[in-house]
This record gives C-alpha cells, sequence and structure tokens, in this order.
C-alpha cells in the first residue's frame, strides 16, 4: 500500500513436489501479508509461525516439520532503498554496469525456530541497476564452486544489454551446464532492473 515493491523468492526443503509446495505457501502467505500493509519483521514472523504451527506438511500427508528460506527485497520508489531480508537464502546480487555487489545475511530458514531475529541489507538502488535473487540449486551447480563466486564474475560479463527474462534465462542455462550429468536441485532466478 505505500508505493514499495516486493520481490519474493522461497526455496522449500528438498526438491520436487514437497519443495514446491512449502516454497509457494510461503511466497503466497507473505504477499497477502505485505498487501494488507503488514510490517515486513511482522510479516515474516507470522509465516514463521505459521509453519511452526501448522506446516505444509499436515496439508500434503508429509512429516509435519515445513521450513523455507526467505529471500525477499523491498525496494522503496521514494528514496531509492533496497532492503534485502535473507533467511537462511542463497545470496543476491545488485548489478551497476559491470560492477556486482553480492548481498549475503546468514540466518536459519523460517519454520524452525519460535523466535526470529530479523535484520536486513540495506543498497542504494539506481535507475539501471540489476537485482539478482537466487536459490542455492544455482549455487550448488558448481562442484569446485562452493561459495558461488563464479555468478558474480558471470554476471559482470553476462548483464549488459540483456532484459531480465533473457538474463534469469542465461543464468538458470549457465547454472544447467555446471551441473554436468549431476542430478540437479531446484534451481530458480529472480532478475528486476530498477527503472
Amino acid at each position: 500500500p505505500d508505493g514499495s515493491r516486493a520481490l519474493i523468492l522461497s526455496d522449500g526443503m528438498g526438491k520436487g513436489a514437497r519443495a514446491a509446495a512449502e516454497s509457494t505457501l510461503v511466497v503466497h502467505m507473505l504477499r497477502k501479508l505485505l498487501k494488507q500493509g503488514q510490517p515486513v519483521a511482522r510479516s515474516i514472523k507470522e509465516v514463521n509461525r505459521y509453519l511452526l504451527e501448522n506446516g505444509a506438511g499436515d496439508k500434503m500427508g508429509w512429516e509435519k516439520e515445513t521450513f523455507a528460506t526467505v529471500d525477499l527485497t523491498v525496494i522503496d520508489r521514494v528514496t531509492g532503498r533496497g532492503k534485502f531480508y535473507k533467511m537462511g537464502a542463497a545470496p543476491s546480487y545488485v548489478v551497476r554496469g559491470r560492477r556486482v555487489r553480492k548481498v549475503e545475511q546468514p540466518a536459519l530458514p523460517v519454520g524452525i525456530i519460535p523466535t526470529l531475529k530479523l535484520t536486513h541489507v540495506t543498497a542504494r538502488l539506481s535507475a539501471g541497476d540489476v537485482i539478482v535473487m537466487i536459490s542455492d540449486g544455482i549455487i550448488d551447480s558448481d562442484r569446485n564452486d562452493s561459495q558461488g563466486d563464479w555468478i558474480s564474475s558471470f554476471l559482470s560479463d553476462a548483464s549488459a544489454g540483456k532484459g531480465p527474462r533473457q538474463l534469469a534465462a542465461h543464468i538458470l542455462e549457465e547454472a544447467h551446464k555446471r551441473y554436468g550429468d549431476r542430478e540437479a536441485d531446484d534451481a530458480t532466478v529472480v532478475v528486476a532492473v530498477i527503472r
């Protein structure tokens, strides 16, 4: 309601249908709470409480324990500030020309412990900046690069002149190449361009 934009990515535990159900639940709940005007911290805590008390597993016939990452970027379109909230989430990246800033914040996923300590990383955003959010399936694609450093160098070379969809597809394609014959984890990419 305040005119901010929210980018939400969630990755459920494991892979496949169960992980998809968990992450879908988290995204839908967060989206609904934020659209209602709930503060970000309260919204994340509400999702955490819900997962602890109910979980997606009960409804799907799985075990009750359910947890998922929350990767939430809130962009204030008046001040140009982006706030990155990361609960167990992979790094995000802010690309400006050939410069790439890696945004990290260690924290547990939601649905594990009742008391969350919420913090965020703030970045000043400018027109033309590219925000890239990824799941850990992208980072894990390169067995020889456990920190995902390939992504920073890839983005500094590959992002110029590409639209958001094209860049997201390019990142996924590169991750699949790096997996080779190994079974891939679920891989998700969200790309947004600041206008």
